[in-house]
């Protein structure tokens, strides 16, 4: 996770649940705030999902799906929300395990 990010679980909720969320988590985000005087600030938000046990059951899973599903909702534009698709889970467990180290070395550490 960047320095701009940050994850929110939510227990016993759907898909549906998740996405609401997200979008009121957008909206307050996105609400323009008073600096000092005059002088205001607005920012943007866009927001990844990815739901247990079906995009995964560990941490690191879990967290690449929803980068991926956060990637996802950046490239269709500014302050959305994306629940992590079947290609999304894939395409994000595959960089998941691309990334594990192999090897000798790998069983050293």
């Amino acid at each position: 996770m960047g320095g701009d990010e940050f994850v929110v679980l939510l227990d016993g909720v759907t898909p549906e649940m998740a996405q609401e969320t997200g979008h009121r988590l957008i909206a307050e985000v996105a609400a323009s705030y008073e600096l000092s005087g005059e002088m205001r600030a607005s920012v943007g938000a866009s927001v990844g999902i990815a739901m247990s046990p079906d995009h995964g059951a560990e941490v690191a899973d879990l967290l690449a799906v929803a980068d991926a599903a956060l990637y996802e909702a950046k490239s269709g534009g500014k302050s959305r929300c994306c629940l992590a698709s079947v290609e999304t889970n894939l395409s994000a467990l595959r960089r998941l395990k691309q990334s594990e180290p192999r090897g000798p070395m790998a069983s050293a550490a």
